[in-house]
């Protein structure tokens, strides 16, 4: 788990990069083409082949996805889960935005499956350390399905020459810091989601508000 000064020795490291780097190419590399196919998905091709989850019998997401030209693909896995029994979405976000989070950063649109409509649903917010993320980045997506918000994090390469995923088992990590950080219960249980892919394990970091 990354400690608080990790966490604000690479705030600083991107606010460096912010400063040296072009806008115009950077903006480019990341939104030029938003609905196709990106990078992350070269990691590993799994597309719920290993989920031993029924997407059906629970309230999360499981799985974020890519709209493509022949329907939704599975790409990265949800790594960490809110009950909300005493908390809202926007107190969850709230989080992210008092640690100096950008919301909306350049990126690709990705859906969640939400099992009460029964349809894939565009990620309600989305938040990184920096906008274009020149040097890398830290970055979530937030999914709200059924009272409950679910939560892709990872930590993103450089856009150039190419975007990807760096790890999910980093961005997991320093969510979680920010949590405890902030008085949430974070870590006393997990939630296994059977959505292993790279270095994460399946298991879904459960994060309630102290009551």
């Amino acid at each position: 788990m990354a400690s608080d000064g990790e966490f604000l020795t690479r705030r600083q490291i991107l606010a460096r990069g912010a400063a040296s780097v072009g806008i115009s190419g950077i903006a480019g590399a990341f939104l030029s083409s938003p609905d196709i196919p990106t990078p992350e998905s070269g990691q590993n091709n799994n597309t719920e082949q290993n989920n031993e989850v029924d997407r059906d019998e629970i309230p999360y997401t499981i799985w974020q996805y890519a709209n493509e030209s022949d329907g939704f693909r599975a790409t990265a896995p949800i790594n960490l889960v809110f009950p909300l029994e005493d908390a809202t979405q926007e107190t969850v976000i709230d989080v992210f935005r008092d640690a100096g989070w950008v919301a909306y950063p350049a990126e690709y649109r990705r859906y969640g499956w939400d099992r009460s409509a029964e349809e894939y649903r565009l990620q309600q917010w989305t938040g990184a350390e920096s906008f274009f993320g020149q040097v890398g980045r830290y970055h979530v997506r937030c999914f709200a399905t059924d009272g409950t918000l679910s939560i892709q994090a990872h930590l993103d390469t450089a856009p150039q020459p190419t975007h990807g995923i760096a790890s999910y088992s980093d961005g997991k990590s320093v969510v979680e810091q920010l949590f405890i950080s902030d008085g949430w219960a974070c870590g006393e249980d997990e939630l296994y989601l059977g959505n292993e892919q790279s270095d994460h394990n399946g298991y879904a970091t459960v994060i309630r508000r102290s009551k």
